[in-house]
């Protein structure tokens, strides 16, 4: 098995659909109290959130790897010109920045950068292209893979993918 350690730097604002998360780190997200919430939320596993995400009436093989969870994030100037040193704390992602369920609950406007730092293992089982897949982010990404840029992707709402094989 490979480990891969992926940064992403969020330009702009909101969210992205991956993650990975352990039990300890799923024990101290909570929701932010006071906004919008539903019996669906109550019932929400920070350690799998959404584990049928992002198509449920698509059957998998056991080649995939959903990465939603908790994820490292940081909130900085735009003027950045690289990944923090440090993070402000846990995000539960695909949950945008601003909602409940992210444990945020923090506005992003355009003078900020959103980064989201996670680490995960390519289980051993996938032979082939490695893709890494967006449903959406909200707006510009840039997406970092051990050091190196893999690509930008600009769009709110278009799913996209990037090969890391």
């Amino acid at each position: 098995m490979k480990l891969v350690s992926y940064f992403i730097g969020l330009c702009i604002a909101s969210t992205l659909s991956i993650s990975i998360s352990t039990e300890a780190q799923a024990q101290t997200w909570k929701p932010v109290a006071g906004k919008i919430s539903s019996p669906w939320a109550e019932k929400l596993d920070p350690a799998n959130p959404l584990p049928d995400y992002p198509r449920p009436q698509l059957v998998r093989k056991n080649n995939w790897k959903n990465l939603n969870g908790l994820w490292d994030y940081a909130i900085t100037s735009k003027e950045a010109e690289s990944a923090p040193k440090s993070y402000q704390g846990k995000i539960l992602v695909p949950f945008p920045v601003e909602s409940s369920l992210s444990g945020v609950g923090k506005t992003i406007d355009k003078n900020n950068l959103l980064w989201y730092k996670t680490a995960f293992t390519i289980p051993s089982n996938i032979k082939n292209n490695v893709l890494l897949h967006f449903g959406a982010v909200d707006w510009k990404t840039d997406v970092w893979l051990n050091g190196k840029k893999v690509g930008t992707h600009e769009g709110g709402f278009d799913p996209f993918s990037f090969d890391i094989t």
